[in-house]
């Protein structure tokens, strides 16, 4: 089977998978803010920045250099179990002693939550490298499997823990029963051998750790400028801020978080076996871009433009002001996209120095930038306003990064975003332009009604402005 067809049968695989994942996530979080109270939710918020940190330690950086390893084998395996295990019980002791501080930042008790967290950390140790080699062999069928029922448990279970007046350390008890049937699933389709798991081999696991260091540090950055704004609202304004926050960031963050990994966790597998042809691999980048900018525009218009009717039918009034957030927000999100598949291309020609570099100078500016504002004009508006001028000002510097390493020009595709961006707009000041003219008094038939026309508007616009690029895909896939 050639890459190309590889590619799109594992890719909808991935769909299967997440777009569950957007129905069951978005699902919980809706049911949730009617359990918890709004600085509960503000909790869950700062519980969210952890798992993204652990996600981090549970792999050590170690999945990516499986996949890249042409000559990987069970030793391999065994001796990056053990590395990510050590790692991760270090790193869950120093989390365990930084609690106090942390707690005192978010002025609320995070001691029972952080306590709590370590069985994730390790039960994830164990099964990511399996879940790295199941990458590496293409096998998503199979991990769609795993994925769906450990996440049908976490769902149930966390609502349920909620219920009985558990409160947000429900997340985690959920987390920690995901986690232990995803590795179980995992080890089931890759066991090892009786003697793999004794052995261990420093001189063949030291490239993996070397570039395993660059990418935990790569991650742990990402992260942290990933989840600057809630560490900024949550510190400085409050979990009842945060809670609100939490929902609008979720409702913008959920379906581009679940659907562009659908093309970049398959994507990363195809880039690193055809670094070395150039074409292909400019071919490739440039469909992933115009692929992820197709999917997630439209969504962010359509959000956007339906932002107010949502909270309104889906949460209660205190969540109010989320439609607002979500508005402001989505403009940030735009140039996300664009860059999302800037990290896997850099990673892939085995550049993970780069990436931790420009994600270091990212985090640096953001975290410098935004904390002078946010303590100078102590409201949300600077939060939101700081994300959205960081945003394009880093996504400059990333694709001049991306030109370095594998000499992609991102202005060659720039009469495609362009074009694509008009189309946003017309779409978003037309169909608020035409409701703010009818009257309608029922709000969810004011919602559908913005939610059809978006969807028309795009139909037609895609067809009269991109029928070359969708024509120009589909020719790469069958080639």
């Amino acid at each position: 089977m050639s890459i190309a067809k590889n590619f799109v049968r594992n890719t909808k695989w991935n769909s299967l998978i997440v777009l569950y994942n957007i129905l069951i996530q978005f699902s919980q979080l809706t049911l949730l803010t009617y359990i918890l109270t709004v600085q509960e939710m503000g909790v869950v918020g700062v519980i969210a920045i952890f798992l993204g940190i652990y996600s981090i330690f549970t792999d050590f950086g170690l999945g990516r250099a499986i996949i890249q390893d042409e000559n990987f084998d069970q030793t391999k395996l065994s001796s990056a179990l053990w590395i990510g295990i050590f790692a991760s019980i270090i790193f869950s002791l120093i989390f365990l002693l930084c609690s106090p501080l942390i707690s005192e930042v978010f002025n609320y008790d995070l001691f029972k939550i952080i306590l709590y967290s370590p069985p994730i950390i390790i039960i994830n140790t164990i099964g990511n490298p399996y879940h790295s080699v199941l990458q590496k062999e293409l096998m998503f069928k199979e991990i769609t499997k795993i994925n769906f029922f450990a996440n049908s448990v976490s769902f149930v279970s966390v609502l349920m823990f909620a219920w009985f007046d558990h409160g947000p350390i429900s997340i985690i008890y959920g987390n920690i029963l995901m986690s232990s049937i995803n590795t179980l699933g995992y080890i089931y389709y890759y066991p090892l051998t009786l003697e793999a798991p004794i052995k261990f081999s420093w001189i063949q696991i030291k490239p993996y750790v070397s570039f395993g260091l660059y990418q935990t540090g790569e991650r742990l950055i990402g992260i942290l400028r990933y989840h600057f704004d809630k560490f900024l609202i949550g510190a400085f304004l409050g979990l009842e801020v945060l809670g609100v926050y939490n929902i609008a960031w979720n409702i913008l963050i959920m379906p581009i978080s679940k659907l562009n990994p659908i093309l970049l966790k398959v994507a990363y597998p195809v880039f690193a076996k055809i670094k070395a042809n150039e074409n292909a691999l400019h071919k490739y980048y440039a469909s992933s871009i115009k692929a992820v900018a197709l999917i997630n525009f439209p969504i962010l218009c359509g959000i956007s433009i339906v932002a107010h009717e949502f909270i309104s039918i889906f949460y209660k009034p205190e969540y109010e002001l989320a439609g607002y957030m979500i508005v402001l927000l989505s403009l940030a999100f735009y140039n996300s996209v664009i860059g999302s598949p800037a990290g896997t291309i850099i990673v892939a020609k085995g550049q993970a120095k780069v990436s931790f570099r420009w994600n270091l100078v990212y985090i640096l500016i953001t975290v410098i930038t935004s904390y002078i504002f946010v303590t100078l004009y102590p409201q949300i508006d600077t939060v939101l306003y700081a994300r959205i001028l960081l945003t394009y000002f880093v996504g400059i510097y990333i694709h001049r990064i991306v030109y370095r390493v594998s000499g992609f020009n991102i202005l060659e595709l720039m009469p495609f975003l362009l074009k694509l961006a008009f189309l946003c707009f017309i779409m978003f000041k037309f169909t608020n332009l035409l409701f703010s003219w009818l009257i309608i008094s029922d709000i969810f038939v004011l919602f559908v009604l913005k939610v059809l026309t978006g969807i028309v508007i795009y139909i037609v616009g895609i067809y009269i402005l991109f029928k070359k690029e969708f024509f120009d895909i589909y020719k790469l896939v069958k080639k």
